[in-house]
């Protein structure tokens, strides 16, 4: 995959993390949005090692501020962790290894509602049958747990009509194969 993004400057990204912060201090949410978006652009063409760093500034900064910013960083913040592990994912030579990142990154797209994301997994080789640590598959992840007046409700309904497809489509080819 190629990166068509120019690269940031490590000063520049280093203003974009004080700038999120000044905005957090005077309230200003819209400063706090451009900044978060220049963080999350960035992270797709900085080193990997500040990547790491910036999702944990973020995720610390989402933690400790009012409710007000605490969405858009949580979004920023994973937008930054999942370029992140798609980046790791690109880097690894080893099949186990890009196989095991692939399917995380599949169940946390499938988590966050990010259907690229989800597809991008997948064309990387993740498992659609992947399951995280508790045992959830993607699929369960985008189903969600939402309820209204006692029927549950899909959390991500487009991203489980897209799974749904994919699992049929390796069941048919499944039996075909073995004709």
């Amino acid at each position: 995959m190629v990166l068509t993004e120019p690269a940031m400057s490590a000063q520049a990204r280093k203003d974009a993390l004080s700038t999120l912060k000044e905005a957090m201090a005077g309230n200003d949410a819209a400063k706090a949005g451009d900044a978060c978006r220049s963080l999350v652009a960035s992270s797709r063409t900085a080193p990997l090692g500040q990547v790491g760093r910036w999702h944990s500034e973020l995720k610390t900064l989402s933690g400790a501020c009012s409710s007000r910013f605490r969405e858009n960083l949580r979004a920023a913040c994973e937008s930054v962790r999942s370029t992140y592990r798609e980046r790791a994912l690109q880097s690894d030579s080893r099949p186990e290894e890009v196989r095991r990142k692939a399917d995380a990154l599949l169940l946390e797209a499938a988590k966050n509602g990010d259907l690229e994301g989800v597809k991008r997994a997948l064309a990387y080789g993740a498992d659609v049958h992947a399951k995280d640590e508790k045992g959830l598959t993607a699929m369960l992840h985008a189903m969600g747990e939402e309820v209204y007046f006692d029927i549950p409700v899909q959390k991500y309904p487009e991203i489980v009509d897209f799974l749904r497809e994919r699992m049929l489509a390796e069941a048919r080819k499944d039996t075909h194969e073995g004709l």
